[in-house]
């Protein structure tokens, strides 16, 4: 049996190269070979082997198993701070057709000249060994990925007074006079992204007739080229024109995004406590304040 690491069985071969050990056991018993290779087979830009000890490598704790390693060839002729990093996955064959990983999740080891060849020690149990012989051939396989880094990475934070975030006022004249369509102010940018605010003085849904109702959008999350979600935390105030201190505030912090880039409330404010302090010369003021946003910054490692 296999040492005791995740395993997967597939249908699926190995993706970059297969042994196949015919006549096991004449080829291989323990007084023939202490030692095999195959051939070379590249895998991630490297030319590589893979080193089977049949009776296991003593040196490695495989006394008993069968051992099998990746081998990278040619480490001579790299420079001399060569390095990569690789995950391996390793195969036999089991039965009809199918593989067994020794790891689901191959092990990530660093090849270097100090170390340039990694696998198991306690591959495979001689013990169990009948179980994976069909007709005497022993298959075995190997999936080699390198890990490359790409240098990038992206980092989400929170922006405290971010970029446009000053208190923004918007003044609609002629209030009363406004029917039940909505209005809308001017786009504001703060970090490079676009809002409005929407009023609809009569209301809408639930509200509708009986309260102001008033949102706050992010108007470009529908560009054609659709952009990410956003976090936002602002106030909306009704500005009082005789007491500024006395001004009815609504607080939100909320995740704006393409399914979800309206926020506010359709019942914000009656039109009887609306009218006490808040519309003077029939102005309406309101006043958008942004407390912090959410910043996306791809940085190179």
């Amino acid at each position: 049996m296999f040492q005791r690491f995740p395993r997967e069985i597939r249908n699926s071969p190995p993706a970059h190269y297969t042994v196949e050990l015919n006549s096991f056991s004449k080829l291989f018993s323990p007084e023939k070979l202490e030692k095999f290779e195959s051939g070379l087979f590249e895998a991630g830009n490297y030319k590589r082997r893979l080193a089977f000890y049949p009776n296991g490598n003593k040196q490695d704790d495989g006394d008993g198993y069968i051992s099998l390693y990746l081998k990278t060839d040619g480490c001579n002729t790299f420079s001399d701070n060569w390095s990569v990093h690789v995950n391996t996955k390793s195969f036999v064959l089991y039965k009809d057709n199918e593989f067994l990983a020794h790891r689901a999740e191959g092990p990530i080891r660093r090849f270097d000249h100090n170390k340039h060849e990694w696998g198991f020690g306690k591959f495979l149990s001689l013990d169990t060994l009948h179980e994976y012989l069909a007709n005497d051939t022993l298959v075995l396989g190997v999936e080699v990925f390198v890990i490359v880094s790409t240098g990038r990475k992206e980092c989400v934070s929170i922006l405290r007074n971010p970029d446009g975030a000053t208190t923004h006022t918007w003044k609609i004249p002629n209030f009363s006079a406004l029917d039940d369509n909505p209005q809308f102010s001017q786009a504001y940018t703060v970090d490079e992204r676009k809002w409005k605010l929407r009023l609809y003085p009569m209301g809408t849904a639930a509200g509708k007739g009986e309260f102001l109702a008033l949102h706050l959008m992010l108007v470009d999350v529908l560009d054609p080229a659709p952009k990410r979600a956003v976090f936002a935390e602002f106030d909306l105030l009704l500005v009082d024109q005789k007491r500024h201190s006395n001004s009815f505030k609504r607080h939100y912090s909320k995740w704006f995004s393409a399914q979800c880039y309206v926020v506010g409330h359709t019942k914000f404010i009656s039109p009887t406590d609306l009218y006490q302090s808040d519309v003077v010369g029939d102005t309406l003021i309101i006043e958008l304040q942004f407390l912090s946003v959410s910043a996306v910054r791809l940085l190179n490692c």
